[in-house]
């Protein structure tokens, strides 16, 4: 017989399933941004980052990206990078 859990409490594979890494590409799709608004939101710690191998290549948690989702659709959307029309720093001061 199964053990019970409680209302809410994930499931073995429910829990396997959130720690399941993907690519930057893979995440992105889930996200429906692009890759690179993905590496800004990781180098400003908007979301976590996991490097593996020598060259450091990033990895995703799959339930870091439900969560962040899930922040969002309660309305608290990601921080965004500096807007596109944001004027950028004058050099001569």
């Amino acid at each position: 017989m199964p053990e019970r859990r409680e209302r809410g409490e994930p499931t073995e594979e429910e829990d396997a399933l959130s720690h399941r890494l993907l690519t930057t590409s893979q995440a992105s799709l889930v996200l429906n941004v692009h890759a690179n608004t993905l590496r800004r939101w990781s180098d400003l710690g908007i979301i976590e980052t996991y490097r593996i191998g020598l060259r450091g290549d990033r990895r995703f948690r799959l339930g870091d990206l439900t969560k962040l989702l899930s922040e969002e659709v309660e309305g608290e959307p990601p921080r965004p990078g500096r807007p596109r029309h944001a004027k950028r720093p004058d050099p001569a001061t």
